[in-house]
Protein backbone atom coordinates (compact mmCIF):
# COMPACT_ATOMS: atom_id res chain seq x y z
CA UNK A 1 0.00 0.00 0.00
CA UNK A 2 1.08 3.54 -0.36
CA UNK A 3 0.28 7.30 -1.27
CA UNK A 4 -2.08 7.80 -4.86
CA UNK A 5 -2.14 11.83 -5.78
CA UNK A 6 -2.38 13.12 -9.37
CA UNK A 7 0.20 14.87 -11.20
CA UNK A 8 0.00 18.61 -9.78
CA UNK A 9 -1.11 17.70 -6.35
CA UNK A 10 0.48 18.43 -3.48
CA UNK A 11 1.90 14.98 -0.80
CA UNK A 12 2.45 16.10 2.21
CA UNK A 13 5.63 13.82 4.24
CA UNK A 14 6.43 13.51 7.44
CA UNK A 15 7.79 11.08 10.07
CA UNK A 16 10.28 10.38 13.02
CA UNK A 17 14.28 10.63 12.75
CA UNK A 18 15.93 10.68 16.44
CA UNK A 19 19.14 10.01 14.84
CA UNK A 20 19.63 13.09 13.11
CA UNK A 21 19.61 16.46 13.00
CA UNK A 22 18.64 16.53 8.83
CA UNK A 23 17.23 13.68 6.45
CA UNK A 24 17.49 13.23 2.63
CA UNK A 25 14.81 12.95 0.64
CA UNK A 26 14.89 11.72 -3.49
CA UNK A 27 12.65 9.92 -5.61
CA UNK A 28 13.00 6.91 -7.99
CA UNK A 29 10.48 5.59 -10.39
CA UNK A 30 9.43 5.53 -14.37
CA UNK A 31 12.10 7.64 -16.55
CA UNK A 32 14.69 9.03 -13.40
CA UNK A 33 18.13 7.80 -12.62
CA UNK A 34 18.06 4.23 -10.80
CA UNK A 35 19.94 5.94 -7.77
CA UNK A 36 17.41 8.81 -7.62
CA UNK A 37 16.84 12.37 -7.95
CA UNK A 38 15.76 15.30 -5.51
CA UNK A 39 12.21 15.68 -5.07
CA UNK A 40 12.05 19.35 -5.59
CA UNK A 41 14.03 19.01 -9.16
CA UNK A 42 14.27 15.41 -11.35
CA UNK A 43 16.76 17.24 -13.47
CA UNK A 44 19.67 16.56 -10.61
CA UNK A 45 21.03 13.27 -9.07
CA UNK A 46 21.33 12.09 -6.17
CA UNK A 47 24.61 9.93 -6.60
CA UNK A 48 26.16 13.18 -7.33
CA UNK A 49 24.92 14.34 -4.22
CA UNK A 50 21.80 15.96 -4.47
CA UNK A 51 18.72 15.41 -2.37
CA UNK A 52 15.93 17.29 -0.47
CA UNK A 53 17.54 17.91 2.02
CA UNK A 54 14.86 18.60 5.39
CA UNK A 55 15.32 19.36 9.25
CA UNK A 56 14.12 17.55 12.32
CA UNK A 57 12.95 19.25 15.20
CA UNK A 58 13.15 19.45 18.56
CA UNK A 59 10.64 16.17 18.98
CA UNK A 60 13.22 14.42 16.33
CA UNK A 61 9.97 14.73 13.96
CA UNK A 62 10.13 16.26 9.95
CA UNK A 63 8.13 17.56 7.64
CA UNK A 64 7.99 18.54 3.82
CA UNK A 65 5.04 19.47 1.67
CA UNK A 66 5.87 17.72 -2.04
CA UNK A 67 4.52 19.90 -4.93
CA UNK A 68 4.21 17.46 -7.74
CA UNK A 69 3.44 19.93 -10.21
CA UNK A 70 6.69 22.05 -9.41
CA UNK A 71 9.90 19.56 -9.91
CA UNK A 72 11.78 21.58 -12.66
CA UNK A 73 11.03 18.74 -14.88
CA UNK A 74 8.47 17.02 -15.96
CA UNK A 75 7.22 12.94 -14.37
CA UNK A 76 4.98 10.48 -15.75
CA UNK A 77 2.28 8.78 -14.64
CA UNK A 78 3.25 5.89 -12.67
CA UNK A 79 4.19 4.46 -9.25
CA UNK A 80 7.47 6.23 -7.31
CA UNK A 81 9.42 5.41 -4.07
CA UNK A 82 10.73 8.22 -1.93
CA UNK A 83 13.58 7.35 -0.19
CA UNK A 84 13.91 8.48 3.49
CA UNK A 85 17.72 8.79 4.38
CA UNK A 86 19.33 9.84 7.89
CA UNK A 87 22.92 11.15 6.02
CA UNK A 88 23.55 11.70 2.00
CA UNK A 89 23.32 8.46 0.39
CA UNK A 90 21.88 7.85 -2.63
CA UNK A 91 20.35 4.65 -3.15
CA UNK A 92 23.74 2.81 -4.15
CA UNK A 93 25.26 3.44 -1.05
CA UNK A 94 22.70 2.67 1.42
CA UNK A 95 24.48 -0.53 3.19
CA UNK A 96 24.97 1.33 6.70
CA UNK A 97 22.42 4.34 6.26
CA UNK A 98 19.21 4.05 8.21
CA UNK A 99 16.45 4.84 6.01
CA UNK A 100 12.70 4.34 5.21
CA UNK A 101 10.63 4.44 1.94
CA UNK A 102 7.35 5.75 0.92
CA UNK A 103 5.21 4.36 -2.31
CA UNK A 104 3.40 7.08 -3.86
CA UNK A 105 1.35 6.36 -7.06
CA UNK A 106 0.93 9.41 -9.50
CA UNK A 107 -1.76 9.40 -11.98
CA UNK A 108 -3.42 11.86 -14.83
CA UNK A 109 -3.80 15.78 -13.68
CA UNK A 110 -7.17 16.30 -13.68
CA UNK A 111 -9.32 19.49 -13.79
CA UNK A 112 -11.24 20.18 -10.04
CA UNK A 113 -14.54 22.18 -9.87
CA UNK A 114 -15.82 23.02 -6.48
CA UNK A 115 -19.63 23.03 -6.26
CA UNK A 116 -21.59 25.82 -6.06
CA UNK A 117 -23.75 26.57 -3.08
CA UNK A 118 -26.81 27.91 -4.41
CA UNK A 119 -28.70 29.99 -1.97
CA UNK A 120 -32.59 31.41 -1.39
CA UNK A 121 -34.46 34.32 0.36
CA UNK A 122 -37.18 35.26 1.57
CA UNK A 123 -38.99 38.62 1.29
CA UNK A 124 -40.77 38.96 4.57
CA UNK A 125 -43.98 41.92 5.20
CA UNK A 126 -46.24 42.42 8.39
CA UNK A 127 -49.95 43.98 8.34
CA UNK A 128 -48.97 46.43 9.98
CA UNK A 129 -45.79 47.11 8.81
CA UNK A 130 -42.52 47.89 10.91
CA UNK A 131 -42.43 44.56 12.93
CA UNK A 132 -39.04 43.26 14.75
CA UNK A 133 -38.14 40.39 12.33
CA UNK A 134 -35.61 37.24 13.82
CA UNK A 135 -34.88 34.38 11.74
CA UNK A 136 -33.52 31.62 13.87
CA UNK A 137 -33.17 33.58 16.81
CA UNK A 138 -31.38 36.27 14.57
CA UNK A 139 -32.87 40.19 14.25
CA UNK A 140 -33.12 41.05 10.29
CA UNK A 141 -34.31 43.99 10.87
CA UNK A 142 -38.19 45.60 10.41
CA UNK A 143 -41.19 44.75 8.05
CA UNK A 144 -40.86 44.85 5.19
CA UNK A 145 -37.66 43.53 4.41
CA UNK A 146 -35.27 40.96 2.11
CA UNK A 147 -33.63 38.49 3.57
CA UNK A 148 -30.93 36.76 1.53
CA UNK A 149 -28.01 34.22 1.00
CA UNK A 150 -29.67 31.57 2.91
CA UNK A 151 -28.90 27.86 2.29
CA UNK A 152 -31.86 25.85 1.72
CA UNK A 153 -33.37 24.40 4.43
CA UNK A 154 -36.37 25.60 7.62
CA UNK A 155 -36.40 28.40 9.23
CA UNK A 156 -37.99 30.21 12.22
CA UNK A 157 -39.58 33.32 11.53
CA UNK A 158 -40.60 35.22 14.30
CA UNK A 159 -42.84 38.79 14.29
CA UNK A 160 -42.65 41.05 16.89
CA UNK A 161 -44.54 44.56 16.97
CA UNK A 162 -45.50 46.83 20.40
CA UNK A 163 -49.34 46.34 20.97
CA UNK A 164 -49.72 43.01 19.12
CA UNK A 165 -49.01 39.48 19.76
CA UNK A 166 -45.91 38.29 19.26
CA UNK A 167 -46.11 35.82 15.78
CA UNK A 168 -43.75 32.33 14.74
CA UNK A 169 -44.05 30.78 11.56
CA UNK A 170 -41.70 27.93 9.88
CA UNK A 171 -40.20 28.90 6.77
CA UNK A 172 -39.07 26.54 4.17
CA UNK A 173 -36.00 28.35 1.37
CA UNK A 174 -35.28 26.27 -1.39
CA UNK A 175 -31.86 26.79 -3.91
CA UNK A 176 -32.34 29.25 -6.10
CA UNK A 177 -36.38 30.65 -4.98
CA UNK A 178 -37.58 33.55 -2.98
CA UNK A 179 -40.33 32.24 -0.34
CA UNK A 180 -42.45 35.08 0.71
CA UNK A 181 -43.55 35.25 4.09
CA UNK A 182 -46.79 37.74 4.84
CA UNK A 183 -47.91 38.12 8.39
CA UNK A 184 -50.96 40.01 9.73
CA UNK A 185 -50.78 40.79 13.45
CA UNK A 186 -53.21 40.45 15.84
CA UNK A 187 -53.56 43.72 18.41
CA UNK A 188 -53.54 42.62 22.35
CA UNK A 189 -56.82 43.62 23.73
CA UNK A 190 -56.97 47.15 25.16
CA UNK A 191 -57.57 47.00 28.98
CA UNK A 192 -60.87 48.90 30.17
CA UNK A 193 -60.19 51.84 32.39
CA UNK A 194 -61.60 51.09 36.49
CA UNK A 195 -62.98 54.82 38.23
CA UNK A 196 -62.64 54.21 42.02
CA UNK A 197 -64.86 56.00 44.37
CA UNK A 198 -63.18 57.79 47.28
CA UNK A 199 -63.32 56.36 50.19
CA UNK A 200 -65.77 57.22 52.90
CA UNK A 201 -64.25 58.95 56.36
CA UNK A 202 -67.03 59.01 59.30
CA UNK A 203 -66.99 62.57 60.97
CA UNK A 204 -65.84 62.33 64.42
CA UNK A 205 -66.83 65.51 67.03
CA UNK A 206 -64.13 67.44 67.03
CA UNK A 207 -63.38 67.80 70.95
CA UNK A 208 -63.78 71.02 72.23
CA UNK A 209 -60.61 73.35 73.13
CA UNK A 210 -59.83 73.82 76.86
CA UNK A 211 -57.35 76.79 77.47
CA UNK A 212 -54.69 75.94 79.55
CA UNK A 213 -52.29 78.31 81.95
CA UNK A 214 -49.09 77.41 82.86
CA UNK A 215 -47.90 79.05 85.80
CA UNK A 216 -44.15 79.02 87.37
CA UNK A 217 -43.47 79.54 90.63
CA UNK A 218 -39.78 80.81 91.53
CA UNK A 219 -38.71 80.41 95.12
CA UNK A 220 -37.59 83.17 96.93
CA UNK A 221 -34.20 84.73 95.55
CA UNK A 222 -33.78 81.63 92.33
CA UNK A 223 -33.94 82.12 89.04
CA UNK A 224 -34.05 78.95 86.69
CA UNK A 225 -31.55 79.10 84.44
CA UNK A 226 -30.26 76.22 81.25
CA UNK A 227 -26.71 75.73 80.43
CA UNK A 228 -26.04 75.58 77.10
CA UNK A 229 -23.47 74.02 75.35
CA UNK A 230 -23.29 70.15 77.24
CA UNK A 231 -25.58 67.97 75.34
CA UNK A 232 -28.05 66.51 77.92
CA UNK A 233 -27.50 68.12 80.58
CA UNK A 234 -29.72 70.84 81.63
CA UNK A 235 -28.68 72.76 85.51
CA UNK A 236 -30.47 75.07 87.96
CA UNK A 237 -28.44 77.97 88.90
CA UNK A 238 -28.37 79.90 91.85
CA UNK A 239 -28.38 83.44 91.08
CA UNK A 240 -29.24 87.19 92.33
CA UNK A 241 -31.89 89.22 91.64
Amino acid sequence: SGLEAALGEVIPLSGYSPASQWVYLYLTGPNLPENGVPLNDVTRRADQGAFTKVSVDGNDYWSYKWNTGNVNGKLDEGTYTIWVVNGPNDRSNLAHADYRTISVRLGKPYVAVDSVQVNGAMEISSNPSGARVTVNGQDRGATPLTVSDLRPGSYQVAFTLPGYYEFSTPVTVEAGRISEVKATLAALPVPTPTTELPATVPATAAPSATPSTTKTTHAAGMVPAVLTGIAGVALLMRMRT
